[in-house]
């Protein structure tokens, strides 16, 4: 089984092979533990996660997801949190002193 990396910019899905498509991916569930999901425009921004995004990928999935990108501080955790994330990856917020490990360990 595998943890599985979608990276998005916005909502369109970045992969090598144009072609492909979320239905494509949806193909192979069965073998994924788990799903990464990135919304790779905002990356550093802290500018708040694509939650749109969160739920139609947990919808769609049924899998546990972690989200990265765009999280701003505790707020946006428990935003991603409650979009029914399994996890959030915390980046940005943390290097740059928005967030510290006292509030999400």
């Amino acid at each position: 089984k595998y943890v599985f990396s979608l990276d998005f910019r916005g909502d369109k899905l970045l992969t090598a092979i144009p072609t492909v498509s979320l239905n494509d991916i949806l193909k192979y569930r069965k073998n994924i533990n788990e799903i990464i999901l990135l919304d790779l425009s905002l990356v550093g921004k802290l500018s708040g996660p694509n939650l749109h995004l969160t739920e139609k990928i947990i919808k769609l999935f049924k899998l546990p997801v972690i989200v990265g990108c765009g999280i701003r501080g505790y707020d946006d955790i428990v935003r991603v949190k409650n979009a029914g994330a399994s996890g959030v990856l915390i980046s940005s917020a943390f290097h740059l002193g928005k967030i510290s490990t006292k509030v999400v360990i």
